[in-house]
């Protein structure tokens, strides 16, 4: 009933993406370091660019799909701390670096084997 009063009212569902908000001030310092960078003629030719990602393995739906007339099940089992893999990689001038997966538990001062 909602969707149709909605597209009666001429109301379209559109999709957007988050983003990160950034103070005023930060938008300056960084328009000035980027500035600054052009003026120096950087290359970034000796800078790393890293970045980690955690996967989570396990569906964690609460969807359910039956046919008409059948039972569904009220309850699923799920795991307390579902399986994860921690992904890290880097780039540089010189090339990407290796892909490292691995499932140890992330710990400030831990780098992957």
């Amino acid at each position: 009933m909602m969707i149709r009063l909605q597209r009666d009212l001429g109301f379209v569902g559109k999709s957007v993406k988050n983003c990160q908000l950034i103070r005023q001030r930060n938008r300056e310092k960084r328009l000035a370091f980027c500035r600054e960078m052009l003026e120096k003629r950087e290359t970034f030719n000796d800078v790393v660019f890293v970045d980690e990602s955690t996967v989570q393995l396990e569906n964690n739906s609460k969807d359910c799909y039956v046919r008409v007339g059948e039972e569904h099940p009220r309850f699923k089992s799920q795991a307390k701390h579902p399986v994860k893999v921690h992904v890290w990689a880097g780039i540089s001038s010189q090339g990407a670096t290796e892909i490292v997966i691995f499932m140890e538990m992330l710990v400030h001062g831990y780098a992957p084997p």
